[in-house]
């Protein structure tokens, strides 16, 4: 077998090597856009940025955010200050006014670089997102700057923002004049700033996903993103340069898109392919037909949305071969459509948090499909896991659930000025995950649910997933999705609550799916209540997280 061995090399590196082997070779399409670059032209391009951002006083260590949607300029960003050293804040794109300055304040941007904002579908309504706007009402005095140039008290580590179109906007510098201000920065001035990266520098400042309120900072290094990318592909999907082509509706704001798309691309060699600016299930099949797509990566909801999709399309993906679930569990029925109907055979289920880089476990591509349906898999190599019982701290034996602590290169150094939390979360060097789960007799991870999702139902500790799985189980091909919380009661402490959206036709009435669960299933997973929902999009994060504390909130405002 292959030995394995960590890589020691900084994201400037592995342009120089990429340029090197392969330089006319495709790096990256942006589909919708019907933009392409080779690893030459892609590399003489954030160079170029990087030289701007030089002459915008931007050096090795400082903090750069970026904030927006799938769009080219975010990737070149991405790159271009990570080859001279400076750190990446990524904001979420759907944050509003109290969001962004929380971040840009607590995470001591120096530059902000942003789009002027986009607009959402969501459960037939249509949401504005005005970046510009948000800043005005952030910064009121901000239409008395010029160029872009920042001097607030609100924001006091801000300087500059950065305006990604050429529109010009009051305060704000536009995308042209940014660029042309690459020319007072000498070649030489940037080979040095790059000479200067060392790979144990911060690449990334990822703010959690905050489902449960404000994020915190998870700052992750050089090292740390590199290893945790080249690990997946080379060891875990078995990714090959001339042969992968790897499509990625998933946002870049998010560990899963920056790290395990645009690091993974850049460590790999293969072409990335972007569908679209914003997940869209048609621009990805198109993507994934007209480039021949070996790989594609999403969470559990965007994969029905491709198999509802691509049920009713002439598209074809035979091409697609493998690729990463993650983010949240995937049912069996799922699991079996996405291998069966599209055709993914060897795909992989991945987990992990902001924290690790983001992956502590993956499964193999030639797990069967079991594995891949109850577990997460094995964790990666370099990367130890074990169950703890969480109040007393001892590891606990096979088979017992505990919360999944891990430890290696991945972990991140700590969340950004919030030492507390980090002691609080990192032990000895393992790392919290906050996720309950039990590992099997061969070593194969099985997620329960959030340590805070757990409930107490008459004194019996009730996993949320074990519910949603079973009530899968038991009424097949009738449940599309389905999220099981525990709801006060004044009796058992709190009882099962379940949010459901059923397949179109499905017939069942609530006391009939009452009915049957009470024969299927222990007393303290029948549900109590009930909510239908045709759409579950408003409840979830920008990267398909359901955020149970809504429906909590729906179930109890309901009943």
């Amino acid at each position: 077998m292959e030995e394995i061995s960590l890589l020691d090399c900084t994201v400037d590196n592995l342009f120089m090597h990429n340029v090197e082997m392969f330089p006319n070779d495709l790096a990256i399409i942006f589909h919708s856009y019907n933009i392409e670059f080779s690893w030459k032209e892609l590399n003489d391009l954030t160079d170029k940025l990087a030289k701007a951002l030089i002459s915008c006083d931007i050096v090795r260590g400082d903090h750069v955010a970026i904030w927006g949607t799938n769009i080219p300029e975010w990737i070149l960003i991405q790159y271009a200050v990570q080859k001279i050293g400076a750190v990446l804040i990524t904001v979420n794109p759907e944050l509003k006014t109290s969001g962004v300055r929380y971040v840009l304040k607590q995470s001591d941007t120096k530059m902000l670089i942003m789009m002027s904002g986009f607009f959402k579908h969501s459960s037939s309504k249509l949401y504005n997102y005005s970046y510009t706007e948000i800043i005005k009402e952030i910064i009121p005095e901000i239409e008395s700057n010029s160029d872009g140039n920042i001097d607030t008290d609100i924001l006091p580590k801000l300087k500059k923002i950065i305006l990604t179109n050429n529109k010009h906007e009051k305060g704000f510098m536009d995308w042209g004049s940014f660029v042309k201000t690459s020319s007072y920065i000498s070649n030489e001035v940037l080979q040095s700033m790059k000479n200067s990266v060392k790979n144990s520098d911060l690449a990334f400042i990822q703010y959690t996903s905050g489902t449960t309120g404000f994020p915190k900072g998870a700052m992750l290094t050089q090292h740390n993103v590199i290893n945790n990318s080249y690990i997946s592909y080379k060891y875990k999907m078995k990714v090959e340069r001339e042969v992968d082509i790897i499509c990625g509706p998933i946002p870049f704001y998010h560990c899963f898109g920056s790290i395990l798309l645009n690091i993974l691309g850049l460590c790999s060699g293969c072409l990335v392919v972007v569908p679209s600016d914003t997940f869209d299930s048609f621009k990805t099949l198109e993507a994934i037909d007209r480039h021949n797509c070996t790989a594609v990566y999403g969470v559990p909801t965007m994969f029905i949305e491709l198999l509802d999709q691509y049920l009713e399309s002439k598209y074809n993906i035979d091409s697609l071969r493998t690729g990463i679930i993650a983010g949240a569990p995937c049912s069996k029925e799922l699991m079996e459509d996405i291998i069966y109907k599209l055709g993914i055979d060897e795909i992989t289920i991945a987990y992990g948090l902001t924290e690790a880089s983001p992956l502590t476990h993956q499964t193999d591509i030639d797990d069967n499909i079991d594995k891949r349906i109850l577990t997460v898999g094995k964790p990666l190599p370099f990367c130890e896991s074990k169950i703890v019982n969480p109040e007393t701290f001892k590891e606990v034996k096979y088979g017992s659930h505990g919360e999944i602590w891990t430890k290696g290169y991945h972990v991140m150094k700590g969340y950004y000025n919030k030492p507390e939390e980090t002691n609080s979360t990192i032990y000895n060097g393992w790392l919290r995950s906050g996720d309950i789960g039990y590992c099997d007799n061969e070593g194969y991870y099985i997620i329960s649910g959030r340590l805070k999702e757990m409930f107490i139902v008459g004194g019996h500790n009730i996993y949320p997933s074990e519910i949603e799985n079973e009530l899968c189980e038991i009424f097949k091909g009738e449940i599309e999705q389905v999220y099981a919380v525990g709801v006060p009661d004044i009796k058992y402490q709190e009882v099962c609550g379940v949010v459901i959206k059923f397949k179109e036709g499905c017939r069942i009435k609530d006391e009939e799916f009452i009915a049957k669960c009470r024969d299927k299933m222990e007393w303290t997973k029948v549900p109590r209540y009930i909510k239908r929902f045709d759409d579950l999009s408003d409840f979830m994060t920008v990267t398909g997280k359901i955020q149970k504390f809504k429906l909590v909130r729906i179930i109890l405002n309901n009943h």
